[in-house]
């Protein structure tokens, strides 16, 4: 929301310089050169500024949004790697225990037929 009014004020902004400067082309009996010189510190001066300032707030909130899915996406990985530690874990203990039985099966077996 307060994009939409940064930019319907920056639009309303370019438009009245734009009028402010035809009304005074139109109306000032000053010579070609003072009227845009003037034209230029009333109007395009100022516009350029309000761009300018515009285009670094939206790039720091392009910044700032970047930098948030950046941490999420580390905090996520790490979880992930957590997880998929544990479960290794656990698989090979289950390895494990299951070979310890069948080394204990095949020892018996050796016993029971000797």
């Amino acid at each position: 929301m307060d994009d939409n009014k940064g930019m319907n004020f920056l639009v309303g902004f370019l438009a009245g310089a734009v009028v402010g400067a035809a009304v005074a082309v139109l109306l000032t009996p000053m010579t070609g050169e003072e009227t845009r010189r003037i034209i230029k510190e009333k109007a395009y001066n100022p516009a350029k500024a309000k761009a300018s300032d515009f285009a670094n707030d939206a790039k720091s909130k392009v910044q700032d949004f970047t930098d948030g899915i950046k941490d999420k996406a580390y905090e996520a990985a790490k979880d992930l790697k957590d997880r998929v530690g544990d479960l290794s874990e656990k698989i090979k203990k289950a390895v494990v225990e299951k070979r310890e039985g069948i080394l204990q099966n095949f020892s018996k077996n050796d016993e029971n037929n000797a």
